[in-house]
């Protein structure tokens, strides 16, 4: 199963992440006596290639985003034939559950939250940035690159910077997701750092100011000096 879930994945066209998983151990085993068997053949690394969509069935907090662009009419279940959300028009945003059926049902909310319209130009120039660019998702150089960022996950936060990736389907600029569109605007504030490359990582000061670039998947613990939120 494993094996067919990481062959669908890689034809998917899309990098192929890595996620750690942790299972509760049941109290009828001892410590350090499991197998993959009594976990029913859940492995110790999850792969899944990004966007796809993954079932929680424990009690987890998670962050959704969810473009106004992907928002369609519907009602009671069924797709409505009407022009998609227009931002300016929305004043109110909220949760129902309208499929009739009784039953216990609990959503625990901590925070509903909108984000305007990206700018790359404030976004690179208000704080340091550890930019990715790679026009392919596919791109052996990015699915490179981002397990290194895996490995190292606090060699970002080291340096004081916030991480920017996008690919030509989009990508993350700190915790906000890219779409397409995003991602389109932000090669054209970089056009002239990135110069068409298939792969270049890029690290900025908060001026704006290049202090590394590389053409090859790097580290960022190996990129600039120190912190650079002063510079």
């Amino acid at each position: 199963i494993n094996e067919r879930r990481l062959l669908q994945a890689s034809s998917a066209e899309h990098p192929i992440l890595g996620i750690s998983a942790l299972y509760k151990r049941p109290q009828s085993v001892e410590f350090g006596k499991m197998d993959v068997e009594q976990f029913k053949g859940l492995p110790a690394e999850l792969r899944v290639c990004v966007g796809a969509r993954v079932l929680l069935t424990n009690n987890e907090w998670v962050e959704a985003f969810v473009p106004y662009s992907d928002l369609v009419p519907t009602w009671r279940g069924r797709t409505l034939d009407l022009p998609g959300v227009d931002p300016e028009e929305v004043d109110e945003i909220g949760i129902s559950i309208d499929d009739g059926i009784d039953g216990p049902f609990e959503v625990e909310v901590s925070k509903i939250g909108t984000f305007g319209a990206f700018d790359p130009e404030q976004q690179l120039s208000t704080q340091p940035a550890l930019v990715v660019l790679c026009p392919d998702p596919a791109s052996p150089f990015l699915a490179e690159q981002l397990s290194l960022l895996r490995e190292k996950p606090d060699s970002i936060a080291a340096l004081g910077a916030t991480l920017v990736v996008a690919h030509s389907r989009g990508g993350m600029a700190g915790s906000r997701p890219l779409d397409a569109e995003d991602a389109g605007k932000l090669y054209a504030v970089l056009g002239p750092e990135w110069k068409g490359s298939e792969f270049m990582i890029i690290l900025r000061d908060a001026s704006g100011r290049i202090l590394d670039s590389r053409t090859e998947p790097t580290c960022p613990s190996k990129m600039g000096q120190g912190d650079l939120s002063d510079v």
